[in-house]
């Protein structure tokens, strides 16, 4: 009788740590599903950084090529009406332009 209830209390525990591991590898694959989408939210947002990156290097170097080309017209200006930038944007607008 006793060796017939420590048989029924081995099989109580045993099916008890089966459902336990049956619980454990569910929240495991649960776990791993979650990491698998932050993983590709991750991918995705590096992705839009990097892309984001060349945009900024994009617009940084189309800007300093506006500066360089303004400096030149500046100084083409310059040369070519012997006055200030200020000066040749007056003779050039006439709207801005003393009357005659």
């Amino acid at each position: 009788a006793d060796s017939e209830r420590a048989r029924l209390g081995l099989e109580q525990e045993l099916e008890l740590s089966e459902a336990r591991a049956r619980q454990a590898e569910t929240e495991a694959k649960a776990a791993l599903q979650k990491l698998a989408v932050a993983e590709e939210k991750l991918r995705d947002a590096s992705l839009k950084l990097q892309k984001a990156a060349v945009a900024q290097e994009l617009l940084s170097d189309r800007d300093q090529e506006l500066k360089e080309t303004r400096a030149q017209l500046s100084q083409l200006l310059k040369a070519l009406t012997g006055g200030t930038g200020a000066e040749v944007a007056a003779q050039l607008s006439p709207a801005k332009a003393p009357p005659v």
